[in-house]
This record gives C-alpha cells, structure tokens and sequence, in this order.
C-alpha cells in the first residue's frame, strides 16, 4: 500500500469494501462453529465499518469488542489486520474523501470474469481471442441498447 503513497503523495486511496470483506470471510469464518453465530459477526462487523459518524463508530466498535470474550481469534484478526486501515474503509473516515461512493472494485472484478468467460482458455490463437472479444462486445452493446430502448 505504500506504493501510492510514494507515487502520488497528495492522494488519499479508498480500499475496496469487497475485498476485505473476501479476506475477513477466508480468515474469520473458521472461527465460528455455528453459521448463525458468523452471521451475526458479518452483521456487526458491517455495522462498524458502515458507520456515518465517528459516535457511531465508538458505539459500534464497543458492540463489537463483545468478540474480544466470545470469539477472541476472530476480534484479534479484524483488530490487528483491518482497523488500522480504518481510516481507508471505515465509512465515517473516508466519506470526505472524493471518491464518488465508489468503496468497491467488485464492478470491475465482475467484468473481468465474464470477459474471460469469452477467452475460455489460454490456449487459443490471437484470431480465436479476437473473435470471442468481438462476440462479447456484440452481446453486451445488444443488452444496453435494449436497456436503453434503441434500435439498430
């Protein structure tokens, strides 16, 4: 994370709501034994890092800190690995932040998967690839024209 820092020293990064909420599941979920136990943490968890406000954030982060006791694994990871970059997610810090409420890149991530879903393999010619981009950019045109009622 230090690298834009470095390269742009004047800008303030958001991180992406969605992957750390990924890592939070692939780390923290293990901890639990019941399912509606670990929904509970997700449910609190979000709390805390949706909160408008900084009282908020307080109130939330002392609701929270009942892990500490119940599920001290689970507390020590999210206390330890992500709220010392509170200020980069935690919605009471980076609401000032210009980033047109823009918190994930999931948009983006979700593009890229169904783009490759037309490359279909790294096996094929440039050709084959170009074909299968084309074919994309048709079917996706098509759908957004029709969003948009135009016809060709």
């Amino acid at each position: 994370m230090n690298a834009i820092a470095v390269t742009f020293p004047m800008c303030k990064n958001v991180l992406c709501i969605w992957h750390i909420n990924k890592n939070v599941g692939s780390k923290c979920k293990g901890f639990f034994k019941k399912e509606d136990e670990w929904k509970i943490f997700l449910q609190r968890w979000k709390e805390l890092f949706y909160s408008s406000t900084m009282n908020e954030f307080n109130q939330n982060m002392n609701d929270f800190s009942i892990y500490k006791i119940t599920n001290p694994d689970a507390y020590e990871y999210i206390l330890q690995t992500w709220l010392p970059w509170k200020e980069r997610f935690v919605t009471c810090y980076v609401k000032d932040i210009r980033h047109f409420n823009s918190v994930t890149t999931s948009r983006a991530e979700g593009s890229h998967r169904v783009l490759k879903s037309y490359i279909k393999n790294g096996k094929q010619n440039l050709p084959e690839v170009v074909k299968n981009l084309n074919c994309f950019g048709k079917i996706r045109l098509s759908r957004f024209q029709k969003k948009l009622n135009v016809k060709n």
